[in-house]
């Protein structure tokens, strides 16, 4: 139940309308795999227009609408994490994946990802946990306890600072590690990790950064198919906010 394909990394594109982004697999991922987004996004807009919502999710080989399975902004607009997901059907090269979002100021958008397949997992999330703080320097997450043993934990975490350097330490726990943007002056700081892990227990992860504002999340995936049911899909956090469209 490995990583199956990666795709390219796509780091500070710019929100100009339309407000589409595409990361893209040059090896197509394989058929029953699920294809992973984790997302990073800055916002620049002033705090009252809120939280810039990812409408939808699709690929080019039409296995329709991808799956939401967290999302986290919080306290402030300009920093959010999301981890969106679809096991395919369909397959072939090129394999793109396309994000649509809605925008008060298109100008103001900046969004950085980059896509893994992995097979012998489903789309269904099983424990979800998110945070989000503005100018600390770390960040912790505990999961609830799993309820399947044997999963994939993917844990994201969006960084907005005027900073070169980040020196982000990536999650702690026995991660590898997926994604990482250090410089966030051209308005992101970002990284993602990835583990498998076996028995029930509770996950945690720390984050350590410069002075930033953060949204953090993690969310665990059981790597047997069928598990959980259609409202995991869909499970709520103490202050997420969920996208509109095709979800």
């Amino acid at each position: 139940m490995p990583l199956d394909q990666t795709s390219s990394t796509l780091v500070f594109k710019d929100g100009t309308a339309p407000l589409t982004f595409d990361v893209t697999f040059s090896t197509p991922p394989a058929v029953g795999s699920t294809v992973f987004v984790p997302v990073c996004l800055w916002y620049g807009g002033t705090a009252d227009q809120g939280i810039q919502n990812l409408i939808s999710a699709t690929d080019n080989r039409g296995n329709g609408s991808y799956v939401v399975t967290a999302q986290f902004g919080g306290i402030s607009p300009k920093s959010q994490a999301y981890i969106v997901c679809k096991k395919i059907s369909a397959t072939g090269s090129p394999f793109t994946v396309t994000l649509q979002f809605s925008a008060a100021d298109p100008g103001e958008l900046y969004v950085g990802c980059r896509a893994f397949s992995w097979t012998g997992v489903d789309d269904v999330v099983d424990k979800t946990v998110g945070a989000s703080s503005t100018h600390t320097t770390s960040a912790s997450l505990t999961t609830p306890a799993l309820a399947v043993d044997g999963q994939l934990v993917i844990a994201v975490a969006s960084l907005a600072a005027q900073d070169t350097n980040l020196n982000i330490v990536q999650a702690v726990g026995g991660y590898t590690n997926f994604y990482l943007q250090n410089n966030s002056i051209a308005h992101l700081g970002a990284t993602t990790d990835y583990k498998t892990v076996t028995g029930l227990g509770a996950q945690t992860t720390t984050w350590t950064f410069d002075d930033a504002i953060y949204a953090v999340l993690i969310a665990t995936f059981p790597l047997v198919a069928g598990v959980g049911s259609a409202m995991q899909r869909r499970q709520l956090i103490p202050g997420m906010q969920y996208g509109r469209g095709g979800f």
